[in-house]
């Protein structure tokens, strides 16, 4: 029956036309260009000509960076990013921790006598209590040892700060005698901070005293957030603080565009820093670094820290060197004497201002400076309630500025007020109102005196 059916499913497939799978002859293996077309139908002889087009112009780009001798980080085969898995090409260091975190460590000591600039090094530990409590602006500073101090600067992974920002890199100097140590802590991945963090705070324990620049408000907040974070403990609260941006805001923000620490290396310091990786762009060389294993910036990023921590131990140095000059003599500009009458103003030592501020006097005849000079010479014998010192000072000051009204208004409430010279009043009053016709509160003080002469004078005293 089946021998049948099968004759019969033959002559049927012979009638129809028909051929079996297993009369078909075997197929060939199908070229590459066919396959090309065969998934592509419309892919013409133009495709080729720009596919060779674009790798024309990528050797022309490779021969353009061998000439200028630019290697790019950025790799140019998905095997050659997957070479370089992270944390395997080797930075140096020492690797140091317990368990399963672990950090680099480097560590340079600067022997005395050291100049980082124009400046030696070692003189930040001249910078004493009385020229701390000065920068500061009277600042109620307590303690101030430089010989215990942390100098102390980090690089993160945001510029901004927040809960997410860690510091990848925190570095660190410190005195021992003469010679300045520097050390350095570095996270090659997120699991390193533990390690870091541990050995930060054994030498926190250490010190007596921060000093940063911006730390105030930057780098010991985001410290203390990392600590709590890894549930560590910080002994870094009990420490004083010292932010030498804010004093260099004090000295120079009249002087300088802006009192960045580059800047203030610049314009103060006289050091230029060349070839150095812009602090914005740390961030994001160190995720790249992570992220693809490429360690050629890191180097230059440590270089970067470190110059950081010298700036701020020179830049103490700097200011240790003039502050104890007397009468402000130690300064080169007089922007900066001026400034620091302002904060010896502030700190209350009038005696140094009175000081300061003749010899100033004696040696400028800009006008700006002057007027300055005057204006807390007055105050200062208005504090010391010395009437007379005050008198002279604003008499000479106001005949010197013919075109200021500030001194003539001084004068003619001394002479109402507290020497009851009501015609002198007048006469400065007159004076003042000669420059500012239209000032209505100089008119009301016209007004105001010449009735109270004229009451004084039409008053009848008994016999």
């Amino acid at each position: 029956m089946d021998m049948n059916k099968d004759i019969s499913l033959d002559k049927l497939a012979e009638k129809l036309g028909l051929v079996k799978a297993s009369q078909l002859p075997t197929p060939e293996e199908p070229s590459e260009e066919k396959k090309q077309h065969a998934t592509n139908p419309t892919l013409s002889t133009d495709t080729f000509s720009e596919s060779s087009k674009v790798s024309e112009t990528s050797s022309l780009l490779q021969k353009l960076r061998e000439r200028l001798g630019i290697t790019p980080d950025i790799p140019t085969s998905t095997s050659e990013k997957q070479s370089f898995p992270p944390r395997k090409k080797p930075i140096g260091g020492t690797l140091i921790g317990g368990g399963t975190s672990h950090c680099l460590y480097f560590s340079e000591i600067y022997p005395h006598p050291y100049t980082y600039g124009e400046v030696l090094l070692s003189d930040a530990l001249r910078f004493s209590l009385h020229e701390a409590k000065i920068s500061s602006a009277g600042n109620e500073i307590t303690e101030f040892n430089p010989e215990k101090a942390l100098f102390i600067d980090t690089e993160t992974t945001s510029c901004f700060g927040g809960t997410g920002t860690v510091a990848f890199l925190v570095g660190i100097g410190y005195f021992v005698g003469n010679d300045f140590h520097l050390e350095q802590f570095f996270m090659r991945d997120y699991d390193d901070e533990p390690a870091l963090l541990t050995a930060l705070d054994e030498r926190i324990q250490n010190a007596s005293l921060f000093i940063g620049y911006n730390s105030k408000c930057f780098d010991l907040p985001l410290l203390r957030n990392r600590y709590r974070m890894n549930r560590l403990p910080f002994h870094g609260e009990t420490l004083s603080h010292f932010d030498l941006m804010h004093v260099a805001r004090r000295f120079w923000n009249r002087r300088l565009s802006d009192c960045s620490l580059n800047t203030v290396e610049r314009f103060i310091l006289n050091i230029r820093r060349q070839g150095d990786v812009p602090g914005a762009l740390i961030p994001r060389l160190w995720l790249n670094y992570i992220n693809t294993g490429q360690s050629h910036w890191i180097p230059r990023i440590l270089e970067h820290n470190q110059k950081d921590i010298l700036s701020l131990a020179g830049l103490m140095a700097w200011l240790a060197q003039r502050v104890q000059i007397p009468k402000g003599q130690g300064f080169e500009e007089i922007l900066d004497r001026c400034a620091f009458i302002r904060l010896q103003m502030k700190c209350g030592h009038y005696s140094d201002v009175i000081e300061t501020a003749e010899d100033l006097l004696q040696q400028t005849d800009y006008p700006a400076i002057r007027a300055e000079c005057w204006k807390i010479l007055s105050e200062v014998y208005r504090k010391l309630q010395k009437i007379e010192e005050r008198e002279q000072t604003l008499i000479q000051w106001a005949r010197e500025e013919k075109e200021i009204v500030f001194p003539k208004i001084e004068l003619a409430k001394l002479y109402e007020h507290q020497q009851k010279q009501l015609e002198q009043a007048l006469y400065w009053t007159e004076q003042a109102l000669e420059i500012e016709p239209k000032n209505t509160q100089i008119i009301k003080r016209k007004e105001r005196l010449l009735r109270k002469i004229s009451f004084t004078q039409n008053l009848e005293y008994p016999d």
